[in-house]
């Protein structure tokens, strides 16, 4: 797909090239040149949207997200996952994207296909929780995949009652 995009901009180039005047500004040669990085962009977005959809049609895709609320009782340090006893994921995270979830960003840590039916989740999170202690906690969730795009929120909350971390299981 990205070769087709790469030909199509070298076809672009070289026709816009012939067909130039011999006396063409600096600033307009500026302008093709910024204008066709534009084109390159979209095409590589579009191409990778379609790649996506090929590989993994909404009827199959499963989606997996991290999140985690302000994280005063659980520093994570990294989420390993398996599907159906299979180990489809594992992430460490910095410093930079704890922060970024933190604010309330979300990370995919998982796409893939799965057919209807089904399944077990299975999330490891590891860290440093109260007290400055190792923390190491399992969730197991089971679910059933259907026809549609499926998206899974592994939640990392604090709970003010327990002063524990929670992990938490979302679909949507």
């Amino acid at each position: 797909m990205r070769n087709l995009c790469v030909c199509i901009v070298l076809l672009v180039l070289s026709s816009s090239l012939a067909l130039a005047k011999p006396a063409v500004s600096a600033e307009a040669i500026e302008k093709q040149i910024e204008d066709l990085k534009q084109v390159i962009l979209n095409l590589s977005k579009d191409a990778d949207v379609m790649q996506q959809q090929v590989l993994y049609p909404p009827n199959v895709r499963v989606k997996v997200f991290v999140s985690m609320d302000s994280g005063q009782l659980f520093e994570l340090k990294w989420v390993k996952l398996e599907l159906d006893g299979k180990l489809v994921s594992s992430y460490m995270y910095s410093e930079m994207e704890l922060e970024g979830l933190k604010a309330g960003a979300m990370h995919e840590l998982f796409l893939g296909s799965y057919k209807p039916g089904k399944h077990e989740l299975v999330a490891t999170f590891n860290g440093v929780g109260p007290r400055g202690k190792p923390y190491e906690r399992m969730t197991r969730h089971q679910f059933e995949k259907t026809r549609e795009e499926m998206n899974i929120e592994l939640k990392i909350a604090d709970s003010a009652s327990t002063r524990q971390p929670e992990f938490l299981v979302q679909q949507w």
